[in-house]
């Protein structure tokens, strides 16, 4: 056991190391980091409002039009060999995995037990695509969302599990000895780089949180969300990740039947 938890403290300094780094991310105007001028960046960083020019900046640029942030960056791993994590500024619909099928490939859907093998869970664009070959209705959410992206990213997917994870660490999640998420002020520090883009409700959409209580921990059953991720793995008869925010500013990773309508929230690799 002590070893398993070794394990996953590790995965998650090389997790937070990864996505908390820099990289060059098109900005246009000046690329030095020390003159960001008019919002122009040279030198990416989390929080950064990202345009639909594949462009970025620290703060809203005039003429432009924003359509994520930047919550991970790092070429592998979670960015599934690009240069980082892009959020949605709204969620793409409420959804379930109504009539999904049950995936064969372990490979691309391994069956997640613990921690470590959650940090370690990408491949949410393989998953998407894998979703939306067999008419999940979790992949035509995304499908349908109907913002544009930039030609060289990957386009809207569904995060995995481990890119969800990647996300809140970036903004400052706190993991406890045995592998559970404490109450970390990261969907404060998440809503407020959004809010950089305007007014909630009109030109962005803060993350939803859910204000019931529950059991705090990993894969336990439940039947409440509000966010699905696009990993299945059937394990326990419950295949369906997802993760909640919860009033309290904990996470609960659980997984239920698919039935339930949960959020989406887009994510797109750059």
């Amino acid at each position: 056991m002590k070893k398993n938890v070794v394990w996953a403290l590790s995965a998650l300094v090389m997790m937070t190391m990864m996505c908390v780094g820099f990289t060059s991310c098109g900005s246009d105007g000046d690329d030095s980091p020390n003159n960001p001028g008019q919002g122009d960046v040279g030198i990416t960083q989390v929080g950064d409002i990202y345009y639909l020019d594949g462009t970025c900046s620290r703060t809203l640029m005039s003429g432009k039009t924003p359509i994520g942030i930047v919550v991970c960056l790092g070429s592998d791993g979670a960015s599934e060999g690009k240069h980082g994590l892009v959020m949605a500024l709204r969620n793409s619909g409420k959804k379930g995995y109504a009539n999904t099928p049950a995936p064969t490939d372990r490979s691309l859907f391994p069956v997640i037990t613990s921690y470590s093998e959650a940090l370690a869970d990408f491949n949410g664009v393989a998953k998407t695509k894998w979703l939306a070959e067999h008419d999940s209705p979790v992949s035509t959410s995304v499908a349908e969302y109907g913002v544009n992206t930039p030609g060289e990213t990957s386009g809207w997917f569904v995060p995995s599990v481990g890119q969800w994870l990647a996300a809140i660490n970036a903004f400052g999640a706190n993991v406890t000895k045995d592998g559970k998420i404490g109450d970390a002020k990261f969907v404060d520090a998440m809503n407020s780089a959004l809010a950089k883009v305007g007014t909630d409700g009109t030109d962005f959409e803060s993350l939803t949180t859910y204000a019931g209580s529950g059991q705090l921990g990993y894969f336990q059953t439940s039947s409440y969300g509000p966010y699905y991720s696009s990993h299945t793995g059937e394990q326990t008869g419950y295949g369906f990740c997802f993760i909640n925010f919860g009033a309290t500013q904990n996470v609960y990773f659980k997984t239920n039947n698919g039935m339930s309508s949960f959020y989406i929230r887009p994510f797109l690799a750059f």
